[in-house]
């Protein structure tokens, strides 16, 4: 009796091994990557990852699947898209590889209800790590997903032990078959995907700024929390989703002798009319009506972007805004405003040729006034007076996404439109800018990129202002050990604004304008101020405070930083 019972114990035991290893072949995930090599960059696109799942892998609703990033890597544009699996309430899977989820055979059972279909739900904030892919039912007569309380199992049962099921994620497709990709609507409602996405929708976007040394790779790691831990999948295969390389640097680089002068003004002999002037002309010699520059201004000026390796082949939406600023200080209402003359450009292989490039010209452009909301419509060169109307104001240029360079290409010439000014609006000193950012499909960006193309008045004197330098602070952002504070006093007898624009060690740079009342202050940690773009947690920057109408002497800024223990420091930025 007891040899019996030791064999009956055994047999138990064999029997529990025996399923544990069938649930746990059932539930195997392997995931495989595509590696590109990205440059080390704020925002640039990552590799694809594609999840086989085993016969017999039951998914319920709610499970997550959630993929991890390493070494502080982070998404730097928000994921937020369900990914169908079939039909409605059928059991065949689509077999093509061109659909987001298929089989290399096998099926998995209905859903039960003539409108509901199974799918995964793919979501990551910007600024975050995770990325959470948790199985969802969707209905497709309005596209809202059903809550997980009834915990429906959608099983995979393969045509042969060795099928998967293929679910295909950051690929840039957008459906096949009866595999489709939705997103929410511009005015999003709650739970509600019912939007075709676009191929840009589909792709993971990622800041690896974090990353301290070169040839590092990016890993995405899968984890399994299953509703029911009996679902818990077990991952394999290899995690890599990016392959990091040099960072690509970007900057505006002068032709030959070039030399940016300036721009006549009233006594300096500018005409009643109000002519326009170009970038790209000279000033001395020209005898046409009339000499827009002053004599200082050289001939063979062009606003040309090199780059420290190739431009990507690929197309760029372009946005130029027009910057006027005093004594550093960005001028609210600007003076300076685009003209109708079409931009255009011409990439080329080395600064000689992008010199002598003849610029395509660019077809679609579109205009905004100074509020960045507005639509403009900008007036013609060589107008008979000075005034211009508020909607003839254009600051934004626009240019609709485009193929811009050609393989091997590392500059790239932009042909600048001549410019309308109303010297009602500006006085000498002024400095006139252009900021340019070009925006590639999908993710990433070069730029703001600004070039100096005049200062009013031939021989100007600078207007009384003040400026501050701030050398460093820890971060922009929350997250950081330490806490950055800032506080800026105007003992003027008057209100004035401070411009302050901050630098990353990267070069990209973020703005803000601070009003501060007569005698008065403004008080904030560094974190808690609305910069401009997207402030990377632990990176380290530093501050220039500005103002055109707070004099010297009566601006005044301090810098203080803590780690909130015994760690803690501040300084007074000097001019």
């Amino acid at each position: 009796m007891k040899r019996k019972g030791i064999f009956t114990i055994l047999a138990a035991l064999f029997m529990v091994l025996a399923f544990s290893a069938m649930a746990l072949a059932a539930n195997n995930v392997r995931l495989t990557t595509t590696v590109p090599n990205i440059p080390k960059s704020t925002c640039y696109q990552a590799g694809t990852d594609t999840l086989e799942f085993d016969h017999l892998t039951a998914i319920a609703e709610g499970d997550v699947i959630q993929i991890t990033l390493n070494n502080k890597v982070t998404v730097c544009k928000t994921i937020d898209m369900w990914v169908q699996v079939n039909a409605a309430n059928v059991a065949v899977l689509n077999t093509s590889a061109n659909a987001p989820v298929a089989t290399t055979g096998g099926t998995v059972n209905a859903t039960g209800a003539a409108t509901k279909e199974w799918g995964f739900l793919v979501k990551a904030a910007a600024g975050s790590q995770i990325i959470n892919v948790t199985f969802r039912v969707r209905d497709n007569v309005a596209g809202l997903l059903d809550g997980i309380g009834l915990a429906r199992v959608m099983t995979f049962t393969g045509t042969t032990a060795a099928d998967k099921l293929i679910v295909k994620l950051f690929d840039s497709k957008i459906g096949f078959g009866t595999s489709f990709i939705f997103k929410q609507a511009p005015v999003p409602v709650v739970d509600t995907y019912f939007t075709a996405v676009v191929a840009a929708d589909n792709i993971l976007c990622i800041d690896t700024m974090t990353l301290d040394f070169p040839d590092e790779y990016v890993q995405n790691t899968p984890d399994s929390l299953p509703v029911n831990v009996v679902n818990k999948m077990f991952f394999s295969g290899d995690y890599r989703i990016a392959h990091i390389m040099a960072q690509q640097l970007y900057s505006i680089v002068p032709c030959a002798k070039s030399t940016v002068g300036h721009i006549k003004l009233g006594a300096d002999g500018q005409p009643p009319t109000c002519q326009s002037f170009d970038f790209e002309v000279a000033g001395a010699g020209v005898t046409n009506v009339p000499p827009p520059y002053c004599s200082d201004h050289a001939a063979g000026n062009r606003m040309i972007i090199a780059t420290s390796s190739t431009f990507d082949p690929v197309a760029y939406a372009v946005t130029m805004r027009i910057v006027v600023e005093r004594l550093g200080a960005v001028k609210a209402i600007p003076g300076v405003y685009w003209s109708t003359t079409a931009p255009g450009s011409l990439g080329a292989v080395g600064l000689t040729a992008a010199c002598a490039a003849v610029p395509v010209a660019w077809a679609g452009t579109t205009y905004r006034q100074v509020n960045a909301i507005a639509a403009a419509t900008p007036r013609a060169v060589a107008a008979a007076n000075c005034n211009l109307t508020a909607l003839q104001k254009a600051v934004y240029l626009d240019q609709a996404a485009a193929v811009l360079t050609a393989i091997g290409n590392n500059h790239l010439y932009i042909n600048l439109p001549d410019f309308n000014y109303d010297p009602a609006e500006v006085l000498a000193g002024d400095v006139v800018k252009v900021r340019v950012t070009l925006t590639k499909v999908g993710c990433g960006a070069i730029g703001p990129l600004d070039i100096t193309v005049g200062t009013f008045g031939c021989g100007a004197v600078p207007i009384v202002g003040s400026a501050q330098l701030c050398p460093y602070v820890t971060s922009l952002a929350t997250g950081d050990s330490f806490w950055n504070g800032i506080a800026i006093t105007n003992s003027n007898a008057a209100d004035g604004n401070v411009l302050l624009t901050a630098t990353k060690n990267d070069g990209s740079v973020s703005t803000y304008t601070a009003a501060i009342p007569a005698n008065g202050m403004f008080v904030s940690f560094v974190s808690d101020i609305p910069w401009t773009g997207t402030q990377p947690i632990g990176v380290p920057a530093y501050i220039n405070a500005t103002s055109a109408d707070i004099p010297a002497g009566s601006l005044n800024v301090f810098i203080m930083m803590a780690d909130g223990t015994n760690n803690s420091m501040g300084y007074l930025c000097k001019p």
